[in-house]
């Protein structure tokens, strides 16, 4: 394993120094003091009139009580170059006590500190066996008490003890002297051997987030003039690092098109302009380990459709969209994350995370590793890893935290303190190759990250080594300490890739099911960022996660209804189908009584509007009979895969009373008239039978004399009938003579 190295004193002063409350800038011989203090600007000594003397300080004095101290960071993180201008930060805060005008003198060591002790030594402020000549001084102002003032110190170019300097790490020390009081500190100065390499890899990743792409008003942040992503291409653009770079950021800038803000176009426009090496990480940056140990290290995305806007349109020459453009000409997958001029070949583990594991599915798949000096047991840059034989380039874990430190540290004296011991340390235990990845969660400060990269250009013989220089350096073996597999996380993204086939087998009642299952892989990805690792709040996103999921499989269902009265032969039930997607669904509405007395029509195709209730009538006939029939309702998709749950309702079936209402009621009314007709016949013929019987006696009466009054009336009628016969009979054959003799 390679050897933990402290970091400077400054680390452990950054949190306790007093910000400026007053600021001396002095350069090219002019002292500025603060206009509070009303202090007179003395003449300075200039560098070039110093005659370089030999002199072994003593060790710093404690300080007074009451008093302060001073710190020295060398610019440029410490690395010189013999025959230029050596230029030292001084940070002076004096404490509570006033002081007169002073001198500050500036020293370099005779000889270089070889090893990390001697480093570690002299930085603790052990001038032991150290010979000092002084190669600059400078006139200080008095102060006045409870100041801090940053003060620059320059050794001259000219003087020897800086024009012939060796590579290696050389001593330096700045002493100030006021009255009675003197203040020192040292530091350490880096001459970089001629051929020596330095590579530096620059992530262009995003926040954690729970969303299968960022926003617009995310991406607008980071691409502002002071966004991280706007800060990293600077550096990209400025000093030849390796990038890396998580294609889901691209992703999410190509999917707003024309309707992306400005400057996330410009941002677009100048990354295709880069010529950097360019590696591609896992969409979203997912954790290589967390997919390995789930048997999912391939898991990428399948869509992204659920992110594009209806009215997508292109953009041309980066500002404006195209003017023949049409609505929904959206990217294909392939156009949103591809990235010209891009490999994937390059995986990098989250710093600590690289295991076995997953060096022996690299290997496989003829990848190379990046991997943390902390993991292997060399400080050799190129290596082939024990046991599985992977390919791996070893990042200086140590000097990439410090680096990436620095780089976001706008505080220039604590920045050049850090960075020159860590650079310095780095130059007596590597080989003069060395290789930094900035941590993913950089926080980029512009000047900060000029004056880093360009200080670690100027360790690199004037020009940062790419990949390809990387590689070609012969691999030597090295063990690999591997983390321990991450199964308890690799057990949550198996379970909540298992929720992918209920979501895919609902999806397809959409037109598109690509917009439920896309987006749903993109999350997922998302959730496994190397972001999210550490996060408190990541087991809460994960249960935020399963509840969404939960609404989306229970989006879509047949509202209740209580029990309904069936009074006629044919009617239609009315039910409402609930879609809380947003996405427009097409169903079909299945129904199923439980007896023959109902008859439904199913099934029924349903169009549900998307975020709203639809209202659907199902026909219903009545057969004979009465009684309680339960009616099983519910929702496939096309294919017959059904849709949520179902849904029971109870019918009453009284389907048949108003025909047998009306036919007792014609027959009750039949019954009332027939009986009104026999009781009125019958109450006639009952009258008449009454007076026929009083006037029986009367009747009997009259019988005798009713009798002899028709006997005479007989005879003389039978006379008359006789005579009457007598006269008619010659009349008669008188006409049938005449008719005879009109014939003969």
């Amino acid at each position: 394993m390679t050897t933990t190295r402290p970091l400077s004193t400054a680390l452990r002063w950054r949190h306790a120094a007093t910000l400026c409350t007053a600021a001396l800038v002095v350069g090219s011989g002019l002292i500025m003091a603060p206009a509070a203090f009303g202090a007179t600007t003395p003449t300075p000594t200039p560098s070039a009139s110093v005659t370089p003397t030999d002199t072994t300080p003593e060790p710093s004095p404690s300080p007074t009580a009451g008093l302060g101290s001073i710190v020295a960071a060398p610019r440029a993180g410490g690395i010189f170059q013999p025959g230029s201008e050596l230029i030292v930060d001084m940070r002076l805060d004096n404490g509570a006590a006033a002081l007169v005008a002073g001198t500050a003198t500036l020293r370099i060591g005779s000889a270089p500190l070889t090893d990390e002790g001697a480093i570690s030594d002299w930085l603790s402020n052990d001038p032991a066996g150290v010979t000092l000549t002084d190669v600059g001084t400078l006139a200080v102002d008095p102060q006045a008490a409870d100041a801090t003032t940053d003060i620059e110190v320059h050794g001259s170019r000219i003087l020897a003890p800086l024009t012939s300097l060796t590579p290696g790490v050389h001593p330096i020390q700045v002493s100030y002297v006021s009255g009675t009081v003197t203040y020192t500190d040292n530091a350490v100065i880096t001459v970089p051997e001629p051929g020596d390499n330095v590579s530096v890899v620059v992530p262009f990743t995003a926040p954690a987030i729970s969303r299968g792409l960022l926003s617009a008003d995310a991406l607008a942040e980071l691409t502002a003039e002071d966004g991280d992503l706007t800060l990293a291409l600077h550096a990209a653009q400025q000093a030849n690092v390796i990038v890396v770079v998580d294609p889901a950021i691209l992703a999410s800038m190509r999917a707003l098109g024309a309707s992306a803000p400005t400057s996330v176009q410009n941002w677009l426009d100048d990354f295709d302009e880069l010529d950097n090496d360019i590696f591609v990480l896992p969409f979203a940056d997912a954790d290589v380990a967390t997919l390995v140990a789930a048997g999912v290290a391939d898991l990428a995305p399948t869509s992204l459709t659920r992110y594009l806007d209806a009215s997508f349109s292109p953009v041309v020459d980066g500002t404006t969209p195209a003017p023949t453009a049409t609505p929904n000409a959206a990217p294909t997958l392939e156009e949103l994350l591809t990235i010209d001029g891009a490999v994937d070949d390059l995986v990098w583990p989250a710093g600590g995370t690289m295991t076995q594991a997953t060096a022996e599915w690299a290997v496989s798949e003829g990848k190379t590793v990046l991997v943390s000096s902390a993991q292997v047991d060399t400080s050799q840059v190129h290596v082939t890893l024990e046991g599985s034989g992977t390919d791996a380039l070893v990042y200086d874990a140590e000097l990439s935290a410090a680096v990436s430190l620095a780089v976001s540290e706008a505080d220039a004296v604590v920045r050049n303190d850090d960075l020159s011991e860590v650079l310095a340390q780095a130059n007596v235990t590597g080989d003069g190759r060395a290789l930094i990845a900035l941590d993913r969660d950089v926080e980029w400060n512009e000047a900060a990250a000029t004056e880093t990269l360009g200080a670690l250009r100027d360790a690199s013989s004037g020009r940062l080594a790419g990949e390809v220089i990387l590689r070609a350096q012969t691999a030597v073996p090295a063990a690999l300490t591997g983390a321990p597999e991450p199964t308890d996380r690799a057990a949550v993204l198996t379970s909540l890739l298992q929720n992918e086939k209920p979501l895919a087998e609902m999806a397809v009642v959409l037109t598109d099911p690509t917009l439920i299952t896309g987006a749903e892989r993109a999350e997922i990805l998302q959730l496994f960022s190397v972001a999210w690792l550490g996060e408190k709040k990541w087991d809460e996103q994960i249960a935020a996660h399963r509840e969404a999921v939960h609404q989306t499989l229970t989006a879509i269902d047949i509202a209740p209804v209580s029990t309904i009265q069936f009074l006629t032969s044919g009617s239609s039930i009315p039910l409402q189908v609930r879609n809380d997607l947003p996405f427009a669904a097409t169903l079909k509405l299945w129904a199923q009584p439980d007896d023959f007395r109902l008859t439904v029509e199913s099934p029924t195709t349903v169009q549900a509007q998307a975020g709203a209730v639809t209202k659907v009538l199902i026909p219903v006939t009545a057969g004979l009979g009465n009684g309680d029939v339960t009616i099983r309702f519910w929702l496939t998709a096309e294919n017959g895969h059904e849709i949520g749950g179902p849904m029971y309702t109870d019918v009453l079936v009284r389907a048949e009373w108003e025909k047998f209402g009306i036919t007792a009621l014609i027959a009750l009314v039949v019954l009332l008239f027939a009986g009104g007709i026999y009781r009125t016949v019958h109450k006639r013929r009952r009258e008449r039978a009454i007076a026929a019987d009083s006037v029986e006696g009367s009747a009997e009466v009259e019988a005798g004399a009713g009798d002899s009054a028709a006997d005479s009336a007989g005879s003389d009628a039978g006379a008359d009938a006789t005579s009457d016969a007598g006269d008619a009979e010659p009349s008669t054959q008188a006409s049938d003579e005449n008719h005879k003799d009109s014939h003969g």
